[in-house]
């Protein structure tokens, strides 16, 4: 197992919920039997209870979630 610490590049997505980190940083989730880890993947979804989880459907710390009539989400 190895960290990459490195800055990715940036770039523009069609998914509304991807997230990037600029500079220094770390997303936290939790994973199934509740401890918390770490990414830098800011690919996200929103899950069938309209909460912010990871590609792999773990949830985004601290939980974020969205209203089911929302019409628009800004994350900034």
């Amino acid at each position: 197992v190895y960290r990459i610490n490195e800055q990715g590049p940036l770039r523009q997505t069609s998914n509304d919920y991807d997230i990037a980190i600029d500079g220094r940083g770390y997303f936290m989730i939790t994973l199934p039997d509740g401890e918390n880890s770490y990414t830098r993947a800011g690919s996200f979804q929103i899950n069938q209870d309209g909460e912010l989880v990871t590609a792999e459907g773990y949830t985004v710390s601290p939980g974020i979630s969205t209203p089911e009539d929302a019409i628009d989400v800004t994350i900034n």
